[in-house]
């Protein structure tokens, strides 16, 4: 009998955090203008299903899809609707199955289309598909329904520290700190996870509060220098990868949907640790090449001659913050202009945006009550000239 209790106890805390609500009911809380509702759910790691359901109620016009590293991308940046579909493909086989999701919900004019290079790499080996998990996994309003398993789970997060007893408490009594609309876990304790456009916000890391390490070198240039990981020497493209890129985009350019391909941006320091290595990295410039001759329009974003960027406007060697994906928008509608296409950014928007120099996120007030937030250390601070 008290494990019962102590398990109605957890459900009633997943329950009031938001952790038991069906994707329908997040996104459609997410839609609310009036209120900004970040998404961050420490059970089911469905950003997959997640990001569907999200494009299926938007409908937007212009869609961003790859791996987290373009999650950046946020709504305002753009002068119509979007969605930010970030994390739904972790490989070229994934974007396979993801084009033709998106495309029998809704077509849009444009797409962004963020490749990883090491997709391509002949060692390549994907994560399980989320694609493959259908249909999500269900989720009910009642104890009954619930898989005993995830309801031992708060007891986990209590021991090692990810919860406090303060937090499980004023959860179940409903009385949580909510200045702020958040659904999940990791959005009520940190208010980090995805907005209502699908990017993603590290709100945590970024809050002046948040106590900073000073920088160190990214983990990336250690794996650049073996050669391991995803960071494996590769001379050139995997064909068939290749092939199946090539047949993503074609999927898209089929229903009359611009392509813009981004090769997300990497960190300087990341990206002169790849030039000291060329020799072992042929596959980056035999991307290009083969984007070129397939007639596909693409940025390469780890140019840092179109971004300026620092490596404090990165929270590691591969993920640029918003900062850096402003002046990425900026830089390809530049390109745009000179080849007589209208803009798809919000000129002035991202100009104030890309000004925060050092800054990992442009200050936010929807999310952070402070204004001097986005510096991801002191020295970062002290490289703007904010202090």
């Amino acid at each position: 009998m008290p494990l019962l209790i102590l398990l109605l106890l957890n459900f009633t805390f997943l329950r009031n955090a938001g952790e038991l609500l069906s994707l329908q009911d997040i996104v459609h809380q997410q839609s609310d203008s009036a209120r900004f509702c970040i998404y961050g759910d420490a059970l089911h790691g469905d950003a997959y299903h997640y990001k569907l359901e999200g494009y299926r109620q938007k409908h937007p016009r212009i869609v961003a899809i790859g791996s987290s590293r373009v999650m950046q991308l946020r709504e305002r940046f753009f002068a119509g609707s979007f969605y930010n579909l970030g994390g739904a493909m972790t490989s070229i086989d994934e974007g396979i199955h993801l084009s033709d999701a998106i495309l029998a919900l809704h077509t849009p004019d444009v797409v962004l289309l963020g490749v990883d290079f090491w997709w391509l790499s002949e060692s390549f080996s994907p994560v399980a598909q989320a694609y493959k998990e259908h249909p999500p996994m269900e989720r009910r309003e009642g104890p009954n329904f619930y898989d005993s398993y995830f309801l031992f789970k708060p007891f986990a997060w209590l021991k090692e520290g990810k919860i406090t007893v303060r937090d499980y408490w004023r959860t179940i009594a409903d009385r949580a700190e909510r200045p702020f609309c958040n659904i999940g876990v990791a959005a009520l304790k940190r208010r980090s996870g995805f907005g209502p456009d699908g990017s993603y916000y590290y709100t945590d890391v970024v809050q002046p509060s948040h106590e900073h390490e000073p920088r160190v070198d990214f983990d990336e240039i250690a794996s650049i220098e073996a050669g391991s990981g995803r960071f494996g020497y590769e001379k050139s493209v995997q064909s068939l990868h290749m092939q199946n890129l090539l047949r993503v985009i074609d999927r898209f350019r089929s229903h009359h949907v611009e392509v813009i391909v981004i090769l997300p941006p990497f960190a300087p320091s990341v990206v002169q640790t790849l030039k000291d290595h060329a020799e072992h990295y042929g596959i980056l410039a035999d991307l290009q090449n083969r984007l070129k001759a397939a007639n596909v329009f693409f940025v390469d974003a780890s140019d840092h001659s179109l971004l300026s960027a620092t490596d404090c406007e990165f929270f590691d060697g591969i993920h640029g913050g918003d900062v850096v994906f402003a002046r990425l928008l900026l830089a390809i509608d530049k390109n745009r202009s000179e080849r007589g296409l209208p803009p798809i950014g919000a000129t002035k928007t991202l100009q104030n945006i890309a000004v925060f120099h050092c800054r990992a996120m442009a200050p936010d007030l929807r999310l952070i009550d402070e204004p001097d937030a986005g510096f991801l250390s002191t020295e970062c601070r002290l490289s703007s000239g904010a202090l």
